[in-house]
C-alpha cells in the first residue's frame, strides 16, 4: 500500500502495488530467498544510511529511512521464508 496518500485513497485498488506473485507449479518454493534478496538489499540501504532527499516545504535536504510496516502471507510461506 502507498501510505503517503490520503486515507480514503491508499486502500483503493488503483493505488495498491503487487510486488511479487509466483503462481502455480512454477513457484520457487524454498528458493524464494533469491527473489527477496534484492528487496532486502534495498531495505538495508534505506534503513542504515538512509537516503538524502530534498524537502521543498522546508527548502532543505533531509534524510529519509524506509522499513516494512507489515507483511501479509500464509503459514506455509513462513517455513519457506524462515528456512
Amino acid at each position: 500500500m502507498t501510505y503517503n496518500l490520503s486515507t480514503w485513497l491508499c486502500m483503493k485498488q488503483p493505488y495498491m502495488i503487487l510486488s511479487l506473485l509466483i503462481p502455480g507449479p512454477k513457484t520457487p518454493g524454498n528458493d524464494i530467498d533469491v527473489f527477496l534478496e534484492l528487496s532486502r538489499d534495498e531495505l538495508i540501504e534505506l534503513w542504515e544510511p538512509g537516503i538524502e532527499m530534498y524537502d521543498a516545504l522546508k527548502n532543505e535536504a533531509c534524510i529519509i529511512q524506509g522499513a516494512f510496516i507489515f507483511i501479509i502471507n500464509d503459514f506455509p510461506i513462513y517455513g519457506n521464508l524462515l528456512g
